[in-house]
């Protein structure tokens, strides 16, 4: 089959134009998915060197083939040259004109956002993404869900949960032909944990249809906890499930981020009924010893979660009423603007 290919492309006649000989390589490559990886290699290969002496004559063939080439090794984790060959592809582009460049342009954008998101090379991923978002068009849906996917990862790192949300819900919903559904639908559950929304996104009915997945049916428990306030029910799930999130590198990471956020949010309504309580009481019904009731009350203090002083001696929190916290932060800004004018 290599053989009769590398004949194939190095055929040449004046009877039959090149475009058609270009056109039936591409037909050849578009195959891919029926094609075993290492034959697929093997015919990339082939192509690209076949046709890198004369790229002006197969611009689409030499291209292709070449960000085909640059894709299987990122999907094996890969990098050797990647950025080079990405960046000659690139300029290649620029100094050629042809009905796909635009969008062969964007799939070198897409590839480069691939290999600075698995090398987490987030600072060149954030310039990428900006330049992408300012031209969607050069990709298609599936394509830009695949971006948009990488974009929410590097929300999540920018600790950005809101953004990370909209970029994997987009993914999710943009792409239904896509085996990656699933895992984007457990990044988005995630989240929206994070950004501390109660929204139930299982009332859907094509979210429901995901609960026979593995991960997404044990992120759906995670979001019933979260939504019952349950912090001990919330890290039971996390810990029991160390394949689903411990184990997901993409997950890993934010894993003390949605315990905090768990355990302030049940913290919050624990406390809102009391004016005062002990720290015992708290770690009891929120699963951590009470050095870590401590360190979550001061976070939920600094971050205005709550209103309210630690008395470390006894030890207990002491919560004030949030109307009268504000009330009192507005007079005292009245009065430091007074001073100011009597200066």
């Amino acid at each position: 089959m290599i053989s009769f290919f590398s004949h194939f492309i190095g055929f040449r006649t004046p009877s039959i134009p090149m475009e058609k000989v270009e056109q039936d390589i591409i037909n050849v490559l578009q195959f891919n998915q029926t094609i075993p990886v290492e034959h697929l290699r093997s015919l990339l290969d082939l192509t690209v060197k076949m046709t890198s002496a004369d790229r002006p004559s197969f611009p689409r063939a030499w291209s292709q083939a070449t960000l085909q080439l640059v894709e299987l090794d990122l999907g094996v984790n890969q990098y050797t040259n990647a950025e080079s060959v990405l960046n000659d592809v690139e300029r290649f582009l620029e100094s050629t004109a042809f009905e796909e460049r635009d969008s062969l342009t964007g799939v070198v954008l897409l590839l480069k956002m691939k290999l600075y998101f698995q090398t987490g090379s987030y600072d060149l991923l954030r310039l990428l993404y900006f330049r992408l978002a300012g031209q969607p068009q050069v990709l298609p849906q599936r394509r830009l869900s695949e971006a948009m996917q990488i974009a929410g990862h590097l929300f999540m790192h920018d600790g950005d949960w809101t953004a990370a949300h909209r970029a994997f819900m987009f993914a999710f919903l943009n792409d239904r032909s896509s085996g990656q559904r699933a895992l984007r639908l457990k990044y988005t559950i995630i989240a929206s944990i994070l950004t501390g929304s109660l929204v139930d996104m299982f009332a859907d009915n094509e979210v429901r249809l995901f609960l026979r997945d593995e991960q997404v049916r044990v992120c759906s428990l995670l979001m019933e906890c979260f939504q019952r306030r349950d912090a001990i029910g919330f890290a039971k799930a996390i810990n029991d499930n160390a394949s689903v999130f411990k184990d997901d590198a993409n997950t890993n990471p934010y894993i003390v981020a949605l315990l905090r956020k768990s355990r302030v949010e049940a913290l919050r309504e624990y406390t809102s009924s009391f004016t005062r309580i002990s720290f015992p009481s708290i770690a009891r019904h929120i699963g951590v010893d009470e050095k870590g009731v401590e360190e979550l009350c001061r976070y939920a203090l600094i971050n205005g979660l709550i209103a309210g002083r630690i008395d470390s001696l006894t030890p207990s929190l002491t919560l004030f009423d949030s109307r009268q916290t504000s009330e009192n932060a507005r007079l005292a800004a009245l009065n430091k603007w007074a001073d100011a004018l009597k200066v």
